[in-house]
């Protein structure tokens, strides 16, 4: 299996890619769903892969840990981005 640094580099480079073809240029990387006991590790490894590679340095803006509930809208969202009303269940307004 494949290391979680090694996945954010190889979307970063299909990304890279994309933005080349369209005249984009990169500010700098924000990497998403990192283990937060491997921040600093995924941190360095990404620096160095991305410079290493294309030979400049692309910041690495921040890393969004790997957080089951920040990919579950909580009803509270949805109800108020479709304008409607919870009937029941008000407790579940705040959790997945």
């Amino acid at each position: 299996m494949k290391r979680a640094s090694s996945r954010a580099f190889d979307e970063f480079e299909v990304n890279r890619s994309l933005f080349l073809q369209y005249g984009v240029n990169i500010a700098g990387v924000v990497v998403n769903k990192i283990d937060p006991e491997k921040y600093e590790q995924t941190r360095q490894y990404l620096t160095k892969a991305i410079e290493h590679h294309i030979g400049e340095e692309v910041p690495i803006l921040g890393c969004v840990p790997d957080r089951p509930y920040l990919g579950c809208p909580a009803l509270a969202d949805i109800e108020s981005q479709f304008g409607t009303t919870l009937l029941s269940g008000k407790s579940a307004l705040v959790s997945c």
